[in-house]
């Protein structure tokens, strides 16, 4: 999830009435952040109220737990060694 980009209440109502049909489950995942670019991680506040809005349609949504961020090792920040910024 990236602040100010899909983390909105809205992009959650939208979601869920996307997905309403279906009998989905939905994966919540933070962004890790890293110095090329200029993304920020949405706040968990933000995120519980995305998840809370899914949950009251029914939908099975789940926060995934981030590891590997302490060394630079997440999911997304594998190539941040390069020079280049987005």
């Amino acid at each position: 999830m990236i602040s100010g980009i899909n983390d909105s209440n809205e992009n959650a109502k939208k979601l869920a009435n996307l997905i309403a049909p279906f009998n989905a489950k939905i994966n919540l995942i933070i962004f890790n952040e890293h110095s090329l670019v200029s993304f920020k991680k949405s706040n968990m506040k933000q995120v519980l109220s995305f998840q809370q809005i899914l949950f009251n349609k029914n939908i099975n949504v789940f926060i995934r737990n981030t590891f590997g961020d302490d060394i630079n090792a997440a999911c997304g920040m594998l190539n941040g060694n390069k020079s280049k910024k987005i």
